[in-house]
Protein backbone atom coordinates (compact mmCIF):
# COMPACT_ATOMS: atom_id res chain seq x y z
CA UNK A 1 0.00 0.00 0.00
CA UNK A 2 1.70 3.53 -0.94
CA UNK A 3 1.26 6.57 1.23
CA UNK A 4 1.17 9.82 -0.85
CA UNK A 5 1.66 13.28 0.74
CA UNK A 6 0.33 16.03 -1.01
CA UNK A 7 1.60 19.32 -0.30
CA UNK A 8 1.07 22.70 -1.77
CA UNK A 9 3.10 25.01 0.40
CA UNK A 10 5.25 27.58 -1.41
CA UNK A 11 9.18 27.71 -0.53
CA UNK A 12 10.58 30.62 -0.26
CA UNK A 13 13.00 29.66 -3.39
CA UNK A 14 9.28 29.32 -4.85
CA UNK A 15 9.35 25.51 -5.29
CA UNK A 16 7.10 23.28 -3.88
CA UNK A 17 7.96 21.38 -0.56
CA UNK A 18 8.40 18.08 -0.90
CA UNK A 19 9.15 17.16 2.52
CA UNK A 20 6.77 16.34 4.97
CA UNK A 21 6.75 17.86 8.27
CA UNK A 22 7.45 14.54 9.93
CA UNK A 23 6.68 16.56 13.78
CA UNK A 24 3.01 17.04 12.92
CA UNK A 25 1.00 15.06 14.95
CA UNK A 26 -1.55 13.95 12.91
CA UNK A 27 0.52 12.87 10.12
CA UNK A 28 2.49 11.10 13.00
CA UNK A 29 -0.85 9.21 13.84
CA UNK A 30 -1.42 8.69 10.46
CA UNK A 31 1.99 6.48 10.21
CA UNK A 32 1.20 4.92 13.32
CA UNK A 33 -1.75 3.45 11.61
CA UNK A 34 -0.10 2.14 8.92
CA UNK A 35 2.63 -0.16 10.59
CA UNK A 36 5.15 -1.23 8.01
CA UNK A 37 4.77 1.67 5.81
CA UNK A 38 6.41 4.78 5.38
CA UNK A 39 4.94 8.11 4.22
CA UNK A 40 6.78 8.81 1.48
CA UNK A 41 7.82 12.35 0.31
CA UNK A 42 6.03 12.68 -2.65
CA UNK A 43 4.56 15.98 -3.89
CA UNK A 44 1.66 15.19 -6.59
CA UNK A 45 1.51 19.24 -6.96
CA UNK A 46 -2.08 18.82 -8.97
CA UNK A 47 -0.04 15.04 -10.62
CA UNK A 48 -3.03 12.78 -10.41
CA UNK A 49 -1.30 10.27 -11.86
CA UNK A 50 0.84 9.79 -8.99
CA UNK A 51 -1.75 8.48 -7.02
CA UNK A 52 -1.68 4.47 -7.48
CA UNK A 53 -4.94 2.62 -7.33
CA UNK A 54 -5.30 2.27 -3.07
CA UNK A 55 -3.12 4.81 -2.41
CA UNK A 56 -3.24 6.36 1.16
CA UNK A 57 -3.57 10.38 0.23
CA UNK A 58 -1.66 12.26 3.11
CA UNK A 59 -2.87 16.21 2.62
CA UNK A 60 -2.25 19.35 4.10
CA UNK A 61 -4.67 21.13 1.77
CA UNK A 62 -7.89 18.80 0.88
CA UNK A 63 -9.44 21.92 -1.42
CA UNK A 64 -6.29 21.47 -3.52
CA UNK A 65 -6.73 17.41 -4.29
CA UNK A 66 -8.09 17.22 -7.93
CA UNK A 67 -11.33 14.49 -7.90
CA UNK A 68 -8.53 11.79 -10.51
CA UNK A 69 -6.59 11.43 -6.72
CA UNK A 70 -9.93 10.52 -5.05
CA UNK A 71 -10.57 7.97 -7.16
CA UNK A 72 -7.56 5.99 -6.63
CA UNK A 73 -7.10 6.63 -3.12
CA UNK A 74 -8.65 4.12 -0.58
CA UNK A 75 -8.42 6.45 2.07
CA UNK A 76 -7.45 10.02 3.14
CA UNK A 77 -5.43 11.36 5.99
CA UNK A 78 -5.99 15.28 6.50
CA UNK A 79 -3.53 16.93 8.11
CA UNK A 80 -5.57 20.25 8.71
CA UNK A 81 -8.74 21.59 10.98
CA UNK A 82 -10.90 24.11 9.49
CA UNK A 83 -14.75 24.36 8.74
CA UNK A 84 -13.57 23.66 5.00
CA UNK A 85 -12.84 20.02 6.44
CA UNK A 86 -16.57 18.92 6.71
CA UNK A 87 -17.36 20.51 3.83
CA UNK A 88 -14.83 18.37 1.86
CA UNK A 89 -15.80 15.12 2.95
CA UNK A 90 -19.49 15.67 2.39
CA UNK A 91 -18.13 16.27 -1.08
CA UNK A 92 -16.18 13.11 -1.67
CA UNK A 93 -17.45 11.32 -4.87
CA UNK A 94 -17.39 7.77 -3.38
CA UNK A 95 -17.58 6.51 0.20
CA UNK A 96 -14.14 7.24 1.05
CA UNK A 97 -12.26 6.60 4.75
CA UNK A 98 -10.74 9.59 6.42
CA UNK A 99 -8.52 10.16 8.90
CA UNK A 100 -9.25 14.00 10.32
CA UNK A 101 -7.48 16.41 13.03
CA UNK A 102 -8.11 15.43 16.15
CA UNK A 103 -10.09 18.59 17.50
CA UNK A 104 -12.45 18.51 14.26
CA UNK A 105 -12.87 14.81 14.39
CA UNK A 106 -14.54 15.63 17.41
CA UNK A 107 -16.74 18.13 16.19
CA UNK A 108 -17.61 15.85 13.28
CA UNK A 109 -18.86 13.00 15.84
CA UNK A 110 -22.37 12.97 15.76
CA UNK A 111 -22.29 13.42 11.98
CA UNK A 112 -19.76 10.53 10.99
CA UNK A 113 -19.48 6.54 11.41
CA UNK A 114 -16.39 5.04 12.59
CA UNK A 115 -15.28 2.28 10.97
CA UNK A 116 -12.54 -0.14 10.12
CA UNK A 117 -10.31 -0.31 7.05
CA UNK A 118 -8.06 -2.70 5.83
CA UNK A 119 -4.54 -1.68 6.66
CA UNK A 120 -5.14 0.96 9.12
CA UNK A 121 -5.88 0.70 13.12
CA UNK A 122 -7.35 3.85 13.86
CA UNK A 123 -9.83 6.44 14.57
CA UNK A 124 -11.13 6.62 10.68
CA UNK A 125 -14.13 8.55 9.70
CA UNK A 126 -16.85 8.61 6.76
CA UNK A 127 -19.71 10.50 6.15
CA UNK A 128 -23.41 9.11 6.84
CA UNK A 129 -25.52 11.96 6.01
CA UNK A 130 -28.74 9.79 7.74
CA UNK A 131 -26.80 9.86 10.88
CA UNK A 132 -27.22 13.21 11.53
CA UNK A 133 -31.29 13.21 12.14
CA UNK A 134 -30.75 10.43 14.81
CA UNK A 135 -29.94 10.98 19.24
CA UNK A 136 -26.14 11.52 19.97
CA UNK A 137 -26.38 7.97 21.77
CA UNK A 138 -27.67 6.29 18.53
CA UNK A 139 -25.20 7.74 16.63
CA UNK A 140 -23.02 6.69 19.34
CA UNK A 141 -23.57 3.60 20.07
CA UNK A 142 -23.49 3.11 15.94
CA UNK A 143 -20.11 4.33 16.04
CA UNK A 144 -18.59 1.76 18.57
CA UNK A 145 -21.13 -0.91 16.52
CA UNK A 146 -18.45 -0.07 13.42
CA UNK A 147 -15.27 -0.04 15.02
CA UNK A 148 -14.88 -2.64 18.15
CA UNK A 149 -16.94 -5.31 19.31
CA UNK A 150 -19.98 -4.29 21.35
CA UNK A 151 -20.47 -6.60 24.69
CA UNK A 152 -23.53 -6.04 27.17
CA UNK A 153 -23.12 -4.96 30.60
CA UNK A 154 -25.62 -7.11 32.56
CA UNK A 155 -26.39 -6.41 36.48
CA UNK A 156 -29.43 -7.89 37.19
CA UNK A 157 -31.79 -10.76 35.81
CA UNK A 158 -34.00 -8.03 34.45
CA UNK A 159 -31.57 -7.02 31.96
CA UNK A 160 -30.47 -10.54 31.23
CA UNK A 161 -33.89 -11.27 29.68
CA UNK A 162 -33.83 -7.92 27.88
CA UNK A 163 -30.44 -8.90 25.94
CA UNK A 164 -31.19 -10.08 22.35
CA UNK A 165 -27.90 -12.61 21.60
CA UNK A 166 -28.31 -10.65 17.33
CA UNK A 167 -27.56 -7.45 18.70
CA UNK A 168 -24.47 -7.61 20.98
CA UNK A 169 -21.41 -9.86 20.15
CA UNK A 170 -20.96 -10.99 23.59
CA UNK A 171 -22.40 -10.28 27.66
CA UNK A 172 -20.35 -9.15 30.76
CA UNK A 173 -22.06 -10.70 33.82
CA UNK A 174 -21.94 -8.16 37.00
CA UNK A 175 -21.01 -10.80 40.18
CA UNK A 176 -21.14 -7.94 42.41
CA UNK A 177 -25.01 -7.30 41.45
CA UNK A 178 -26.31 -10.20 41.77
CA UNK A 179 -25.40 -10.35 45.09
CA UNK A 180 -27.29 -7.19 45.62
CA UNK A 181 -30.13 -8.83 44.00
CA UNK A 182 -30.41 -11.83 46.32
CA UNK A 183 -30.14 -8.96 49.17
CA UNK A 184 -27.26 -10.45 50.95
CA UNK A 185 -25.79 -7.55 52.63
CA UNK A 186 -28.09 -8.13 55.24
CA UNK A 187 -28.24 -11.16 55.98
CA UNK A 188 -25.03 -13.99 56.78
CA UNK A 189 -23.31 -14.75 53.75
CA UNK A 190 -22.83 -18.45 54.88
CA UNK A 191 -26.50 -18.99 55.44
CA UNK A 192 -27.07 -18.34 51.89
CA UNK A 193 -24.28 -20.40 50.47
CA UNK A 194 -26.25 -23.60 48.68
CA UNK A 195 -28.96 -21.42 47.27
CA UNK A 196 -26.64 -18.25 46.00
CA UNK A 197 -24.21 -20.98 44.54
CA UNK A 198 -27.17 -22.58 42.64
CA UNK A 199 -28.57 -18.88 41.57
CA UNK A 200 -24.91 -18.14 40.07
CA UNK A 201 -24.47 -21.55 38.64
CA UNK A 202 -28.25 -21.33 37.24
CA UNK A 203 -27.84 -17.73 35.48
CA UNK A 204 -24.36 -18.15 34.10
CA UNK A 205 -26.07 -21.30 31.88
CA UNK A 206 -28.84 -19.55 30.86
CA UNK A 207 -26.83 -16.51 29.71
CA UNK A 208 -24.53 -18.51 28.08
CA UNK A 209 -26.97 -20.71 26.55
CA UNK A 210 -28.79 -17.76 25.22
CA UNK A 211 -25.73 -16.23 23.63
CA UNK A 212 -24.07 -19.32 22.76
CA UNK A 213 -21.32 -19.62 21.06
CA UNK A 214 -20.49 -16.12 22.20
CA UNK A 215 -18.20 -15.12 24.52
CA UNK A 216 -19.95 -14.35 28.32
CA UNK A 217 -17.17 -12.96 31.14
CA UNK A 218 -18.40 -13.22 34.19
CA UNK A 219 -16.96 -10.19 36.67
CA UNK A 220 -16.76 -11.73 40.35
CA UNK A 221 -17.28 -9.83 43.38
CA UNK A 222 -15.24 -8.06 44.84
CA UNK A 223 -13.49 -6.66 42.32
CA UNK A 224 -9.98 -4.75 44.04
CA UNK A 225 -10.39 -0.86 45.05
CA UNK A 226 -13.81 0.56 45.11
CA UNK A 227 -16.32 -1.96 46.33
CA UNK A 228 -20.29 -2.40 46.17
CA UNK A 229 -20.14 -4.03 49.68
CA UNK A 230 -20.06 -0.98 52.12
CA UNK A 231 -22.54 -3.03 54.81
CA UNK A 232 -20.65 -6.13 54.43
CA UNK A 233 -17.48 -7.50 56.27
CA UNK A 234 -14.00 -8.60 54.38
CA UNK A 235 -14.50 -11.68 55.26
CA UNK A 236 -17.89 -12.11 53.95
CA UNK A 237 -16.57 -10.73 50.70
CA UNK A 238 -14.04 -13.84 50.77
CA UNK A 239 -16.54 -16.33 51.02
CA UNK A 240 -18.85 -14.53 48.63
CA UNK A 241 -15.90 -15.08 45.69
CA UNK A 242 -15.80 -18.61 47.41
CA UNK A 243 -19.47 -19.47 46.52
CA UNK A 244 -19.04 -18.11 42.76
CA UNK A 245 -15.85 -19.52 42.28
CA UNK A 246 -17.39 -23.17 43.24
CA UNK A 247 -20.18 -22.50 40.69
CA UNK A 248 -17.95 -21.39 37.71
CA UNK A 249 -15.59 -24.65 38.36
CA UNK A 250 -19.32 -26.14 37.77
CA UNK A 251 -20.23 -24.46 34.85
CA UNK A 252 -16.93 -24.66 33.27
CA UNK A 253 -16.59 -28.57 33.99
CA UNK A 254 -19.91 -28.71 31.94
CA UNK A 255 -17.72 -28.05 28.86
CA UNK A 256 -19.29 -24.35 28.42
CA UNK A 257 -15.90 -22.91 27.38
CA UNK A 258 -17.19 -19.75 25.92
CA UNK A 259 -17.84 -18.37 30.10
CA UNK A 260 -14.88 -16.24 30.84
CA UNK A 261 -13.83 -15.12 34.05
CA UNK A 262 -12.93 -11.68 35.78
CA UNK A 263 -12.08 -12.19 39.18
CA UNK A 264 -10.25 -10.06 41.97
CA UNK A 265 -6.84 -9.53 42.10
CA UNK A 266 -6.18 -12.12 44.90
CA UNK A 267 -3.80 -15.00 45.78
CA UNK A 268 -7.23 -17.15 45.63
CA UNK A 269 -7.11 -16.36 42.25
CA UNK A 270 -4.01 -17.23 41.70
CA UNK A 271 -4.23 -20.74 43.18
CA UNK A 272 -7.42 -21.43 41.44
CA UNK A 273 -7.77 -23.71 38.41
CA UNK A 274 -10.17 -21.69 36.35
CA UNK A 275 -8.71 -20.63 32.90
CA UNK A 276 -8.97 -17.92 30.54
CA UNK A 277 -9.34 -15.36 33.49
CA UNK A 278 -9.38 -11.30 32.79
CA UNK A 279 -7.78 -8.98 35.10
CA UNK A 280 -10.29 -6.06 36.39
CA UNK A 281 -8.39 -2.97 36.09
CA UNK A 282 -9.52 -0.36 38.63
CA UNK A 283 -7.73 0.68 40.71
CA UNK A 284 -3.31 2.19 39.72
CA UNK A 285 -2.43 -1.19 41.22
CA UNK A 286 -4.30 -3.26 38.68
CA UNK A 287 -2.81 -0.77 36.10
CA UNK A 288 0.56 -1.37 37.36
CA UNK A 289 -0.03 -5.19 37.44
CA UNK A 290 -0.88 -4.90 33.53
CA UNK A 291 2.19 -2.59 32.57
CA UNK A 292 4.73 -3.81 34.53
CA UNK A 293 4.19 -7.57 35.87
CA UNK A 294 6.41 -9.92 34.55
CA UNK A 295 4.52 -12.69 34.74
CA UNK A 296 1.12 -11.32 33.53
CA UNK A 297 -0.81 -14.25 32.67
CA UNK A 298 -4.31 -13.31 32.18
CA UNK A 299 -6.26 -13.46 28.91
CA UNK A 300 -6.68 -9.94 28.89
CA UNK A 301 -7.86 -6.93 31.15
CA UNK A 302 -11.26 -5.54 31.29
CA UNK A 303 -10.92 -1.79 32.16
CA UNK A 304 -13.51 -0.37 34.20
CA UNK A 305 -13.84 3.17 33.83
CA UNK A 306 -16.65 4.14 36.12
CA UNK A 307 -14.67 2.69 39.14
CA UNK A 308 -11.54 4.33 37.70
CA UNK A 309 -13.32 7.70 37.56
CA UNK A 310 -14.97 7.34 41.08
CA UNK A 311 -10.90 6.59 42.60
CA UNK A 312 -9.64 9.35 40.40
CA UNK A 313 -12.56 12.37 41.70
CA UNK A 314 -12.37 10.13 45.15
CA UNK A 315 -15.60 10.08 45.18
CA UNK A 316 -17.92 6.75 46.95
CA UNK A 317 -20.97 6.93 44.13
CA UNK A 318 -22.64 8.06 41.79
CA UNK A 319 -24.84 11.46 42.06
CA UNK A 320 -28.46 10.22 42.57
CA UNK A 321 -29.89 13.61 41.20
CA UNK A 322 -30.47 11.93 38.23
CA UNK A 323 -27.69 13.11 35.82
CA UNK A 324 -24.34 11.61 35.44
CA UNK A 325 -20.95 13.03 35.66
CA UNK A 326 -18.71 13.22 31.90
CA UNK A 327 -15.70 12.08 31.79
CA UNK A 328 -12.76 14.40 32.90
CA UNK A 329 -9.19 14.67 31.44
CA UNK A 330 -7.24 12.98 34.22
CA UNK A 331 -9.69 10.06 34.18
CA UNK A 332 -9.08 9.78 29.92
CA UNK A 333 -5.73 9.96 30.50
CA UNK A 334 -5.26 7.30 33.03
CA UNK A 335 -7.73 5.52 31.06
CA UNK A 336 -5.38 6.30 27.28
CA UNK A 337 -1.84 4.87 29.49
CA UNK A 338 -3.22 1.58 30.26
CA UNK A 339 -4.34 0.96 26.79
CA UNK A 340 -0.88 2.03 25.46
CA UNK A 341 0.89 0.03 27.92
CA UNK A 342 -1.99 -3.02 27.17
CA UNK A 343 -1.14 -2.41 23.74
CA UNK A 344 2.61 -2.56 23.76
CA UNK A 345 2.46 -5.70 25.67
CA UNK A 346 -0.14 -7.04 22.88
CA UNK A 347 -2.70 -7.97 26.08
CA UNK A 348 -6.33 -7.78 25.00
CA UNK A 349 -8.16 -5.00 26.49
CA UNK A 350 -12.25 -4.35 27.00
CA UNK A 351 -13.28 -0.81 27.95
CA UNK A 352 -16.16 -1.51 30.39
CA UNK A 353 -18.98 1.39 31.20
CA UNK A 354 -21.23 0.40 33.63
CA UNK A 355 -22.98 3.27 33.82
CA UNK A 356 -22.75 5.86 31.33
CA UNK A 357 -21.22 5.30 27.31
CA UNK A 358 -17.85 6.48 26.50
CA UNK A 359 -16.71 10.02 25.99
CA UNK A 360 -15.91 11.05 22.70
CA UNK A 361 -11.75 10.47 23.64
CA UNK A 362 -12.14 7.16 24.86
CA UNK A 363 -13.61 5.94 21.78
CA UNK A 364 -11.58 7.16 19.74
CA UNK A 365 -8.57 5.60 22.02
CA UNK A 366 -10.75 2.27 21.96
CA UNK A 367 -10.36 2.34 17.75
CA UNK A 368 -7.24 3.61 18.10
CA UNK A 369 -5.50 1.25 20.67
CA UNK A 370 -7.60 -1.55 19.05
CA UNK A 371 -9.68 -2.57 21.87
CA UNK A 372 -11.00 -6.14 21.74
CA UNK A 373 -14.33 -4.51 23.02
CA UNK A 374 -16.83 -2.04 24.86
CA UNK A 375 -18.73 -3.48 27.34
CA UNK A 376 -21.99 -0.66 27.21
CA UNK A 377 -25.09 -0.55 29.48
CA UNK A 378 -28.37 -1.10 28.41
CA UNK A 379 -29.73 1.14 25.49
CA UNK A 380 -32.36 2.49 27.88
CA UNK A 381 -29.54 4.25 30.30
CA UNK A 382 -27.77 6.05 27.71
Amino acid sequence: MDVIYHDTTELPSGKKNEVPDLRSPILARGKAMLPGVVVGAVCLAGRGDDAKPGSIIVSRNCLSLPHNFLKRASGLILEEDSPTVSHFIASLPHAIPVIVGASHATSLLSKVHTIRMDGISGVVYRVEPQTSTKTYEQAHTSSIKNAVSVYQWVESTRDLRRVKASSVDGIVLDGQALVRELEVEHISIMQKKSTYSAYIEKIVHKSASDVFPKPLIFVASPTSGISIFTTVADDAKAHIWDIELEALRRVQAAGMTNVEIAPPESELVRSSSIYNQWLVVNTPATAHTLAYSDDFSYKGAIISIDEIYLLIRGLTDFAHNGTLPSYDKTTEAFIQGVLRHAQDRSISTILLSKHIPLSEALLADAVTYQTKAVALPMTSRF
